[in-house]
């Protein structure tokens, strides 16, 4: 007795410091000590974060953790709770009351509004007062009352429609300007005027807008951030999209420097809107440049997606390449900007470009191609389908891009034309596959290639075809006016397209190039004439070109695409002769060194006039471009590009590499993977290192990049791992250091080694991992436990794995489709550290009395312990069940007929042919209509006797002119609908 007196003391102390003695009513002191028990004393973070941690805030989790009234336990008087979330991200534009005007790019047009709270006793039963009823207020609209247990953490979820929220305005100098969101909750609201009952504590508040992501547009070769005038002025704000440009400071720079270059606007976007995270938009090579970005290490791009970007290179960078070696100097190549026309080139894409520049795990591919046509004719010069500059092939050649679709846009109209945008928009405007194409580009057989002058009138230059196979002729030229006609070998005229020739002439922009190229279909063997007339008063540099689709075939390659510094280098060139008379070849390579130097190198023939070959030692490291001219005795030409990289003598990686788990928080796993690779340096300077880990399928797993001022001598650079990348991915066996780069001053490549070294002895376990986490595999079941054919309960088995041993508590709602609560189960259970399954039980009976067909949805799962906290909005969607499979479950009354429903019946018999002939039905209906007219004006007894009458005419009817079922169902109807109206 002693024991209770004092206890309703301490408890009646704690409602007075809680809210003073006013008005408090007595209650039962069982029930106070019960209800006044204050949560154990914890500041635990959300989902893998540890006890002591702060509540990790998102661009889509925007999060209230810290002062009063959060962490504090209070009774009614105290109250209400108030406190403000703020959103600090930009969704797009908004009206004056900080309403978006764009809904449809938030997902559900919703935000979920996430409280922590203890002690919440809605399932109080007893006979003194009411539950605990707490309601929840958002901006002053209630959105409804806190669920949960007593003495126990939960969560409570509510939908916020988003007319509901203030989202932040923006200001294009300062970004996004964030806007206050008022959280109220009323406590306790169903014992007013009767006892200070229950208290409440809520730890944080989280509001939850995913949306869809700004995009960072980036310009193409040549080009600037005009290019997007289109996306910018009309497309992006007619969708309510926040878009970023800018121009590059080189519009022709490398991969590399543009990669740096745009990592300072893609932070920059990031902080004018807010977000963690974009999506990027690459025209041409700016999908190049994105790419280096990327694999550079930045992690911050969810997706890219390439419009045009010559992901296997561009045939006609080859041709511009190959004039600018063979013929120098040809004035308009001086338009075209190195470095970046050499890594246009489908030779340095395949050898050099595709192997620096991999795929980034956190980032997702898709590509656009153009397959254009001029008045039906596409590019003669590109095989295949093409945008005029860029085959779809290369567009769509790497293994992990996912293709959006082909516009018919030319090369430099696709950042205008609105057929990009609505494919590109499906991914731009998604919020949080189609299937992937892959191979590589064929170049045309070129057949002739030669540099020319003119300064007005016409010059004329003879291109030998010897076969019948298609083929092309044409002139590209710069700047200036410049007209194209053939002449047949026979002596005929060739002007515009006709049967059998296609013609097509354009400019692109992207290259500074424009071309006038005729397609012949099966041009007449023998010599042809190529006449060109400028009407220009100044020269004019042009190239003509003739490209064969059949024939003799010539390719080249070097026997390694990266040359160690002072290796010599064995060039090979063959030709297939495809059925056509041989003739002796003179075959000769002509090698544009990177100090522009061009050396000349002759290839011996094997003795079978298919091979040729040439030893050749670079003097020069940097990247090597090969022109290479096949001529033939009998007027054959051929030519053709490769290339090879030589490495540096003085600045390369020494073969020594020391890894170590660094474990930074002391929690037992390790944060990062920490590779030191010795490199030896004789240019002083700033060099970019860069690698990834791959699994021992090559499987990439995580990348890493450092950039470092190194001095002479050797010396070790670090590249960290990202643990939580590594301890996530389930990889098994070695890890693999693969595609390490050591990048120069310059930019250029300085030594590169695929693969580098391989890491035994690891475990992703060892590794960073989510310190409490629900593994895949949640399964539900239903019991029959007294075998009446109902299930009883129905189960929810959760694995999980925490990090720390100990008790966990785990609650959840159970939610029909309709989003009612159906029931709340709570279990508090011993871990050890590691995995295990926890099972939530859900009462059959509430489920059968809910009267709601499954699905059913575990919502507000909360799970807390040592290792910290997981709180997850919707965890599972269980199996279909029927609401009748369940105790408790009542058959619901059949619906009463109505006036509608027996007018309903009756058109529908009268189409079955169940009441003939049409008369029949006519008076049915109106006398029907007649009864409800009355029921309207209140003469229930008129519409009775109305009623009456129509179930004595069907009566008579009935197996006559009206089916005898559909009359008794009629007669059924209307009877109880008289019942009805007698009441």
């Amino acid at each position: 007795m002693l024991r209770r007196w004092l206890a309703a003391i301490m408890a009646c102390l704690v409602v007075l410091g809680q809210a003073g003695a006013a008005g408090a009513t007595e209650v039962p002191a069982e029930e106070l000590i019960r209800q006044s028990e204050a949560p154990p004393p914890q500041e635990i973070g959300i989902k893998s974060y540890g006890p002591g941690d702060r509540i990790a805030e998102s661009d889509e989790e925007f999060v209230a953790d810290s002062g009063y009234p959060l962490d504090s336990y209070i009774f009614r008087s105290g109250g209400p709770i108030v406190f403000p979330i703020a959103i600090t991200r930009y969704f797009g534009p908004v009206d004056g009351n900080g309403r978006l005007l764009h809904p449809e790019l938030i997902e559900g047009q919703t935000a979920l509004l996430t409280l922590r709270v203890w002690d919440v006793d809605q399932d109080y039963a007893g006979p003194d007062f009411a539950p605990e009823v707490d309601i929840v207020s958002i901006n002053g609209h209630q959105i409804g009352m806190l669920t949960g247990a007593d003495g126990q953490w939960s969560t409570f979820t509510a939908e916020i429609p988003l007319e509901y929220l203030r989202f932040p305005d923006f200001d294009p100098a300062t970004g996004v300007i964030p806007a206050e969101n008022i959280i109220q909750i009323d406590i306790d609201t169903a014992n007013v005027g009767v006892c200070e009952c229950w208290a409440v504590e809520v730890d944080w508040g989280r509001l939850v807008i995913k949306g869809v992501r700004p995009a960072v547009l980036v310009h193409g070769f040549l080009s600037s951030a005009s290019t997007w005038d289109a996306w910018v002025n009309d497309y992006a704000p007619d969708a309510g999209l926040p878009v970023y440009t800018f121009s590059f400071d080189n519009n022709h720079g490398s991969w590399l420097a543009h990669a740096r270059e745009e990592a300072a606007h893609i932070a920059r976007a990031k902080q004018l809107f807010g977000v963690d995270k974009l999506n990027v938009v690459g025209h041409s090579k700016g999908g190049l440049d994105t790419r280096a970005y990327l694999a550079l290490g930045g992690g911050d791009v969810e997706r890219l997606i390439m419009l045009g970007t010559p992901n296997a290179g561009s045939p006609l960078a080859d041709i511009v390449k190959l004039a600018g070696i063979l013929w120098r100097p040809v004035r308009f190549i001086s338009l075209i900007g190195e470095p970046a026309l050499t890594e246009l080139t489908v030779t340095y894409m395949q050898l050099i470009g595709n192997q620096l520049v991999g795929p980034n795990p956190a980032t997702e591919y898709y590509t656009v191609a153009g397959d254009w046509t001029w008045r039906g004719f596409s590019n003669p010069l590109i095989w295949g389908p093409d945008d005029g500059v860029v085959a779809v092939s290369s567009v769509e050649a790497l293994p992990y891009t996912i293709s959006l679709g082909r516009t018919s846009s030319f090369h430099t109209d696709m950042t205008s034309n609105r057929d990009e945008w609505n494919l590109a928009s499906g991914q731009v405007l998604r919020i949080s596959q189609a299937g992937s194409t892959g191979g590589g580009v064929a170049v045309p057989i070129l057949s002739e290639l030669i540099s020319h002058e003119i300064t007005g009138g016409t010059q004329s230059h003879e291109v030998l075809v010897s076969g019948t196979a298609p083929v092309t002729l044409g002139i590209l030229w710069g700047e200036g006016d410049l007209n194209l006609t053939l002449t047949t070998p026979s002596g005929a005229e060739i002007r515009a397209a006709g049967a059998g020739v296609e013609m097509v002439e354009n400019e692109d922009e992207t290259l500074g190039l424009r071309y006038i190229l005729y397609r012949l279909e099966a041009p007449e063997s023998g010599t042809w004439q190529l006449n060109v007339t400028s009407s220009e008063s100044g020269p004019v540099s042009y190239l003509a070109i003739g490209a064969e689709e059949g024939g003799p075939t010539l390719s080249a390659s070097s026997d390694r695409g990266i040359i160690p510094a002072g290796d010599a280098v064995i060039l090979t060139a063959e030709i297939d002769w495809a059925g056509a008379a041989q003739e002796t070849l003179t075959v000769t390579a002509h090698l544009e060194r990177p100090d522009g130097v061009v050396d000349e190198v002759v290839l011996e023939d094997d003795g079978a006039a298919t091979t040729f070959a040439a030893t050749y030692t670079p003097e020069v490291e940097g990247y090597y471009n090969v022109a290479v001219a096949a001529t033939g005795t009998g007027g054959l030409r051929r030519f053709t590009l490769t290339g090879f990289q030589v490495l540096s003598g003085s600045d390369n990686f020494t073969g020594q590499f020391t890894d170590t788990g660094v474990d930074d928080d002391w929690d037992g796993l390790y944060n990062r993977l920490q590779i030191d690779v010795e490199v030896a340096i004789g240019t002083p300077g700033e060099y970019l290192v860069t690698g990834e880990l791959t699994d021992e399928s090559g499987r990439t797993l995580t990348r890493a990049a450092a950039r470092v001022s190194l001095g002479a001598g050797q010396q070790a650079v670090v590249l960290d791992f990202d643990g939580l990348a590594l301890g996530e991915s389930g990889f098994s066996g070695d890890l693999i250091l693969t595609n390490l780069a050591l990048i120069g001053p310059d930019g250029s490549v300085r030594d590169f080694l695929a693969p580098a070294a391989a890491f035994s002895g690891y475990d992703p376990n060892q590794f960073q991992r989510s310190a409490i986490r629900v593994l895949p595999g949640i399964t539900d079941s239903a019991h029959d436990l007294d075998g009446d054919g109902k299930y009883d309960e129905l189960r929810v088995e959760i694995p999980v794995d925490v990090l720390r041993a100990g008790y966990y508590n785990i609650n959840a709602r159970l939610m029909d489709q309709q989003n009612q609560e159906i029931a709340w189960d709570g279990i508090q259970v011993y871990l050890n550290a590691g995995e295990s399954t926890v099972t939530l039980t859900y009462p059959g009976e509430a489920i059968g009395q809910n009267g709601v067909d499954g699905p059913y949805l575990v919502r507000d799962f909360s799970f807390y312990g040592p290792a910290g906290q997981l709180n997850v909005y919707e965890l599972h969607s269980t199996f279909p069940y029927q609401a009748r499979e369940f105790a408790g479950y009542v058959e619901p009354a059949p619906d009463r007929p109505t006036f509608e429903s027996i007018l309903a019946k009756i058109d529908r018999f009268e189409q079955e042919g169940k009441i003939t002939p049409r008369g029949i039905a006519n008076a049915l209906r109106v006398q029907v209509e007649n009864a409800q007219k009355a029921w309207e004006r209140g003469q229930n007894l008129v519409a009775q006797i109305m009623l009456r009458a129509v179930v004595v005419q069907l009566d008579a009817l009935s197996g006559k002119l009206v089916d005898a079922a559909a009359a008794q169902e009629l007669i059924n109807d209307c009877e109880m609908l008289i019942e009805d109206l007698e009441h």
